[in-house]
């Protein structure tokens, strides 16, 4: 069975992003399976720490520009589900120089972080997600929050507890900066990865619509 794969349209509707971020973020994959709650910590400057439950068996660090051929091979698997499901939105997997541009602005943008879930050294996913403030615009006010923006996990650690270890992460990273509201997103082709988020504790408060011609 292929990875669960979800990602939204908030690149191309959600005025929470500038221009340039619409750019590089609309088509960012979400991958998910929550089998265990772990409890990871956040400390300001260094992401990452192993504060886990005892029997937690992953090691969770920051990504660095090394990591991007890891980082691409866990991407190919979701961007290939969603480019056979929405051809129209989403291209097949390829490894360019507009994907090395877009990670590489996310490792040098303080507010954007990459994790790798490691099991003795070895990345078996991967989690991108925001921490920050948006200036008001015309349609909201200032507000601080986080966003999980993909978050992949390789078919052989799929129900093994990854993918809930790294969003508990983003979860205490979020409560370290005083963020008490996270957001992700997924496709409606993907019912699976709604069922999986709303038993997390999200809840749906926005929808997109398209019209064939």
């Amino acid at each position: 069975m292929p990875p669960i794969a979800a990602v939204g349209l908030r690149g191309i509707f959600d005025p929470i992003w500038t221009s340039e971020e619409r750019e590089c973020r609309n088509l960012s994959a979400v991958f998910i399976t929550l089998v265990c709650l772990l409890n990871m910590r956040y400390r300001p400057g260094n992401v990452v720490t192993e504060e886990v439950v005892q029997e937690s068996k992953f090691q969770l660090r920051e990504a660095v520009e090394g990591d991007l051929q890891t980082i691409y091979d866990q991407f190919a698997l979701v961007q290939s589900i969603h480019a056979e499901a929405e051809p129209r939105f989403f291209r097949k997997p390829e490894r360019d120089e507009a994907f090395d541009m877009h990670f590489e602005r996310i490792m040098n943008d303080p507010e954007q972080h990459l994790v790798l879930a490691c099991i003795d050294g070895m990345p078996v996913g991967h989690i991108q997600f925001f921490l920050g403030t948006r200036p008001k615009n015309i349609y909201q006010p200032e507000r601080r929050f986080a966003y999980i923006h993909q978050l992949v996990v390789t078919n052989e650690h799929r129900r093994s507890g990854c993918a809930t270890a790294l969003i508990e992460h983003v979860k205490a990273a979020a409560r370290e900066q005083s963020i008490a509201l996270l957001g992700i997103d997924f496709w409606s082709f993907n019912g699976s990865a709604r069922a999986c988020f709303q038993h997390s504790g999200f809840r749906v408060n926005q929808e997109h619509m398209w019209m064939d011609l």
